[in-house]
C-alpha cells in the first residue's frame, strides 16, 4: 500500500468499505431468514390417537365431545389438564376451532419467585407449561410457536378477560380451584358461538378460603345448567404409581 498513490489508496479503502457493508447485509439477511416464520406452517402429521387409560378419563373425553361446557375436578396426575389440552390441539389441527385460549391463575406453590421480566406472554409462560407441553406433543413445537405468535394459541391472563367474547375457540381454564366465584362468573360469561369451555382444578389443593370452583359446580347442578361435571378419583391417577401412593396417603390422612 506504501507504493500506491493517494488516489489508489482512497479507491481501495472505498472498496473495502463496500465489501464490509455487503458482508453485513448478507449476515443480516441470513439472520432474518433463520428467524422468519415458515410461509405455511403445518401441525405435526398423524399424532397418535388420544386414548383413555381409565374409565374416568373416558368419561372426560366423552363429556368434551358431547357438551360445550365441561368442569373436571380431580387430584394431580389424572390427566384433567392433559386431556383437554390434547383435544384442543386436535380440534385446532382439524379446523374444528380457529384458536385455543389458555387461562390459568398465576399462583405459585410456596414462596413467590418475585418479579418476572418480559412482556405479558413471557410472564405467563412458566405457568402455562402444563398446557403448552401437550400442545407441543400433538402439534409439534415449531407449529405451537407459530400459533403463539400469530394468535391462534392465546395465553390470556384473568385480568384481561373482562369485556371479551370468545368465538370459534377451545378455551381451557386450568387450576380453577384458585379462582373466586366472581372470577369464574366473569369467565363463563365470555363464551360465544362454537366455543368449547373446559374448566379444571382440584378443590383439595385450593389456596383460597372459599374456592369458586366448588361453588360453580354446585350452582350448575342446582340450576340445571347445560354443563357436564366430571370427577376424577385416585383410581384415575396415571402419572405414576408413586404419585398414586402419596396422594392416597394424603387423602386418608385428610391432608
Amino acid at each position: 500500500m506504501a507504493n500506491m498513490t493517494k488516489a489508489q489508496q482512497r479507491q481501495q479503502r472505498r472498496q473495502l468499505k463496500r465489501q464490509a457493508k455487503q458482508q453485513q447485509r448478507t449476515a443480516k439477511e441470513q439472520r432474518l431468514a433463520e428467524t422468519r416464520p415458515v410461509a405455511n406452517p403445518q401441525p405435526k402429521p398423524n399424532p397418535a390417537p388420544l386414548s383413555a387409560k381409565t374409565e374416568g378419563q373416558l368419561s372426560l373425553i366423552q363429556a368434551i365431545n358431547s357438551s360445550s361446557q365441561v368442569i373436571v375436578t380431580g387430584p394431580a396426575g389424572t390427566g384433567k389438564s392433559f386431556i383437554p389440552a390434547s383435544m384442543a390441539a386436535d380440534w385446532l389441527a382439524s379446523g374444528r376451532v380457529s384458536k385455543i385460549v389458555l387461562c390459568r391463575p398465576m399462583v405459585s406453590v410456596g414462596k413467590s419467585m418475585g418479579y418476572l421480566p418480559g412482556d405479558q406472554d413471557e410472564k405467563m409462560q412458566p405457568w402455562m407449561v402444563p398446557l403448552i407441553e401437550p400442545l407441543q406433543q400433538r402439534l409439534g413445537k415449531g407449529f405451537v410457536e407459530y400459533c403463539l405468535k400469530s394468535g391462534k394459541i392465546e395465553v390470556a391472563p384473568i385480568e384481561t378477560m373482562r369485556g371479551r367474547t370468545f368465538k370459534d375457540a377451545f378455551v381451557i381454564v386450568d387450576e380453577a380451584q384458585n379462582l373466586s366465584l366472581h372470577e369464574l362468573k366473569m369467565l363463563v360469561t365470555r363464551v360465544g358461538e362454537n366455543t368449547q369451555l373446559v374448566i379444571d382444578g382440584d378443590v383439595a389443593q385450593t389456596d383460597l378460603n372459599n374456592s369458586g370452583l366448588d361453588a360453580l359446580i354446585h350452582l350448575s347442578k342446582r340450576h340445571n345448567i347445560d354443563c357436564v361435571a366430571v370427577t376424577l378419583g385416585l383410581e384415575d391417577i396415571v402419572r405414576s404409581g408413586i404419585v398414586r401412593q402419596w396422594l392416597t396417603a394424603f387423602h386418608h390422612e385428610g391432608m
